[in-house]
């Protein structure tokens, strides 16, 4: 999720057929987004290292998700809290990214909301913005990896 910058569901809803290693491309469908549109998900190198990894233990019978026991967001929350600090919340990892963009790089504004999937707010500006801004996210999620890693 942190790797990301995605939400809990749709994170936790990951599937193997979501994935295109070869392209870093993680395309999640409209009918697990919350504004119903689907996203393209530029994976940075340390998010497809990790992906690679769990890839070599998919059993036979797999139903699909990257993630074999579907985690429910309390899991998750109860598992970030044993690894991180008893404050620590899913939402956070989201502000976490949010607040790096900002204070750390020089991405416009509206590359890192579109990272987030946050909706563009004015209706004439939200018409006009078609493009996902897709190659500037990749190099954004690049960067945020390999803050993440150290």
């Amino acid at each position: 999720m942190t790797l990301t910058a995605c939400r809990s569901p749709e994170a936790r809803g990951m599937t193997w057929q979501e994935i295109d290693i070869n392209t870093k491309t993680w395309v999640i469908p409209s009918s697990k987004m919350k504004a119903g549109r689907e996203h393209r998900v530029p994976l940075n190198d340390e998010c497809t290292e990790i992906l690679a990894r769990l890839n070599q233990f998919k059993p036979a019978s797999e139903d699909g998700m990257v993630f074999l026991h579907q985690l429910s967001d309390v899991a998750v929350s109860k598992a970030l809290k044993i690894v991180s600090y008893p404050e620590a919340t899913v939402h956070g990892l989201r502000n976490s990214f949010c607040d790096w963009c900002g204070d750390n790089t020089n991405f416009p504004r509206e590359v890192c909301e579109a990272a987030l999937t946050h909706a563009v707010e004015n209706q004439t500006e939200a018409a006009y913005r078609r493009s996902g801004l897709f190659e500037k996210r990749r190099d954004l999620m690049m960067q945020w990896g390999k803050y993440l890693h150290g």
